[in-house]
């Protein structure tokens, strides 16, 4: 029988008593445990819209400095008049510029997400693995054992299971992004009746996205399931998805009661999360050290891969500085970020249990009814 108290009971202990799950913790919490065409005459408006808003760049005639200006205020307001203005002169440059924009960061984040997801899933397909075995055998590894358990093939197909779960989002915020566009561009075109039906638009927007939320929500449910068919049983994606949907199925009720517990206890971390960040103000202040230290190395690779490419005196100091800050404050909150991988354990461990029980439940056989055996007169 299904007991949620039992299992929120032996997730606590497990985490508690496996302390290499600690390290593991960490790191789920470090790794993160998303036209050109139309008429001349929209094209001008446009154009104008933009000039009055933003001003016209081809007319701009440079900063005005005060004789007690830094000379290397002075190198920077040079710098962004020859290389920053010109590329926002005209509302096509200025809209290549942000597409480019866009671009890069996109570009970017999709590289961190690839260098994040080589610690997030092997640590994740870690975690669940140590914890089956260890409520099966009471059996404990060590960190080297733990993460050879990780590192193989059921950590790339859980990352599949994560793109493929995804791919609705991304659906879903690229037409955001599309409609946005389609009113940003043609909003001089837009009439009394057009404004009108715009709120019947917005109502069934929000009835929309109510019900993709939800949706939503029950793919992370299916989730659960399905990467610990993958991670347990190494399972290939398609029979992970095709056995987690009849798991869903059949334990709707249970899933549903324990996302909810866990969305409770989940609230309840966060208030505790903030009162641990003020707390542990101390430990930041002996890890600012450290962190210094840690930070001053990639900091000293960018400065000087800059200054090999430009003469500008500023330039490396700021490039170094953007390369060196997300070290020295990744090492500097690390006790709040081990604080949150207690929590980041807890949850995976609930989920592992439940699963397990699921997995019991449907091998034991229904016990057969038995006829009631009449007697004969």
């Amino acid at each position: 029988m299904f007991d949620i108290g039992k299992i929120l009971s032996r997730a606590w202990q497990i985490l508690w008593k496996y302390k290499v799950l600690w390290i593991f913790g960490l790191l789920l919490a470090l790794s993160g445990a998303g036209g050109g065409s139309g008429s001349s005459g929209s094209n001008s408006n446009y154009s104008e819209r933009y000039n009055n808003q933003f001003g016209d760049f081809q007319n701009f005639e440079g900063f005005q400095y005060d004789p007690n200006t830094p000379a290397w205020v002075k190198d920077m307001g040079t710098w962004a008049e020859g290389h920053v203005f010109p590329l926002f002169a005209t509302p096509e440059k200025a809209l290549q510029t942000g597409i480019w924009i866009v671009v890069i960061i996109l570009g970017f984040s999709i590289v961190m997400g690839l260098l994040l997801a080589l610690v997030r899933y092997p640590s994740e397909t870690a975690v669940i693995r140590m914890v089956d075995d260890h409520d099966q055998t009471g059996n404990k590894v060590k960190f080297k054992e733990g993460w050879k358990l990780g590192w193989n093939r059921r950590a790339f197909r859980m990352w599949l299971v994560d793109l493929l779960i995804s791919i609705p989002a991304i659906i879903y915020v690229a037409m955001l992004v599309g409609v946005g566009l389609l009113f940003a561009f043609n909003a001089d075109k837009m009439n009394a009746g057009i404004s009108a039906g715009l709120t019947v638009g917005i109502g069934l927007f929000l009835l929309f996205t109510l019900a993709f939320v939800v949706f939503m929500i029950g793919l992370g449910m299916l989730r659960e399931l399905v990467v610990r068919f993958v991670a347990i049983e190494d399972m290939t994606v398609t029979d992970a998805f095709a056995n987690g949907w009849i798991m869903f199925k059949r334990n709707f009720k249970n899933l549903f009661l324990t996302w909810l517990v866990l969305v409770g206890i989940g609230i309840g971390i966060g208030f505790a999360l903030v009162i641990a960040f003020f707390v542990l103000f101390p430990a930041y202040a002996i890890m600012t050290i450290p962190g210094a230290i840690v930070a001053a190395i990639p900091g000293a690779i960018g400065y000087g891969i800059t200054s090999i490419f430009t003469a500008s005196t500023w330039a490396p100091w700021v490039i170094g500085a953007l390369v060196a800050i997300p070290f020295f404050f990744t090492i500097v909150f690390l006790p709040l970020a081990f604080v949150e991988g207690w929590a980041v354990i807890f949850n995976l461990n609930v989920y592992t249990l439940m699963f397990r029980q699921f997995k019991f439940i449907a091998s034991v056989p229904p016990i057969p009814v038995v006829p009631p055996v009449v007697e004969k007169k």
